[in-house]
């Protein structure tokens, strides 16, 4: 019996080999097909993944585009308004300053000087008028009840600009596309602006050409006159300018020895001077940057930086430059010109944000 059961379990031994393979071949499928469909979803859960993560990357995209285009958006409302109000007012404000000193000697010049208020004033609603009309929605102006002019009463417009005696050419080329209300209102003003300055500049017996080039998305406007256009000292610049010229005119132990429309005039104009009243904003080379130039020569006068702003970032870099005060054009005529005379006798102006903050270096 023993043998038997021995015998038995010999013979048998060989089946276990053959049973596991029987069971794995029979399991592998199954197995297969399981771990298949787990690699199946754990890929499609990747790709699904994948997919979320690049649709919140491109919201995320366009979220940020669309800030960027609202931050350039104020940054040009910003520049606009500061071209036609805070420049308006520093023009008013020197103009108002200077003619009151004026006028005390020389009547008639306190007279031109609100004669160039007013002027300024009404130009300056007519900018701002024209930079809120650009502003406004399309149904806003499609509700007005007066009707605005758009592009099909520009031939009217070049018809009483050459009743006023400029010549006037017109010209298209392309096809025209539809624009909207406000579109065809900018092109209006700007054409009418563009016209107006020809007249105002150039006067009577002057020759305008406006080109209108139509693109597939777009409109190229150029305007172009046969005038010299205006010299550096010109302009609304010139006018805060001659302001300052007023104010320094009228004291008794200060004159004024030169004028510079620019940067770079200022670099061959200045150097007799001794204090020197140089502006931030200017073209071709900026106050910070000219007074750097200015005070490397021998004999380089002290520098009093203006501004229409009262900005940390200008007030710093204009020190740093080597300038010696710092002014907002708004200032009182009696402190300008006090601080000029400090200036004068070896002092420093620390006015505006150098007056606020005395710890801060600017350096």
């Amino acid at each position: 019996m023993a043998l038997t059961v021995a015998g038995f379990a010999i013979a048998g031994r060989p089946m276990v080999p053959d049973l596991l393979m029987h069971v794995f071949v029979r399991f592998l499928p199954f197995v297969v097909t399981a771990w298949s469909l787990g690699m199946f979803r754990r890929v499609r859960l990747d790709h699904v993944a994948a997919l979320k993560g690049r649709a919140l990357r491109a919201e995320a995209e366009r979220e940020e585009r669309a800030r960027r285009a609202v931050a350039d958006e104020r940054t040009r409302i910003a520049r606009d308004v500061h071209d036609v109000v805070a420049h308006a007012l520093s023009v008013i404000t020197s103009q108002a300053n200077g003619g009151r000193y004026a006028a005390r000697g020389d009547p008639e010049r306190g007279i031109e000087a609100l004669n160039t208020i007013a002027g300024t004033g009404r130009q300056a609603l007519a900018d701002g008028r024209g930079t809120l009309t650009v502003l406004r929605d399309d149904a806003d102006v499609e509700r007005e009840l007066f009707p605005r002019p758009l592009l099909k009463d520009l031939p009217a417009l070049f018809d009483r600009v050459r009743e006023a005696g400029v010549a006037v050419e017109h010209s298209e080329r392309g096809s025209e596309h539809a624009l909207s209300p406000v579109t065809e209102l900018a092109v209006f003003r700007l054409v009418q602006e563009a016209l107006t300055n020809t007249l105002k500049h150039v006067g009577p017996g002057a020759r305008a050409e406006v080109d209108l080039s139509w693109c597939r998305d777009e409109l190229v406007i150029a305007v172009r006159d046969d005038g010299p256009g205006p010299t550096s000292a010109e302009g609304g610049q010139g006018l805060v300018r001659a302001g300052f010229v007023m104010v320094v005119e009228s004291q008794e132990d200060m004159r004024v020895v030169g004028e510079a429309g620019d940067g770079h005039d200022a670099l061959h104009q200045l150097t007799a001077a001794d204090v020197v009243l140089m502006d931030v904003r200017m073209p071709r080379m900026d106050g910070v940057e000219a007074t750097r130039r200015v005070l490397t020569g021998h004999r380089a006068p002290k520098v009093v930086m203006l501004t229409t702003y009262d900005l940390d970032e200008y007030a710093f870099a204009a020190l740093r430059a080597g300038a010696g005060g710092f002014l907002v054009k708004d200032s009182d005529p009696d402190i300008a010109a006090a601080r000029s005379a400090t200036m004068r006798g070896g002092g420093r102006v620390t006015g505006g944000p150098a007056r606020r903050d005395p710890h801060r270096s600017p350096r």
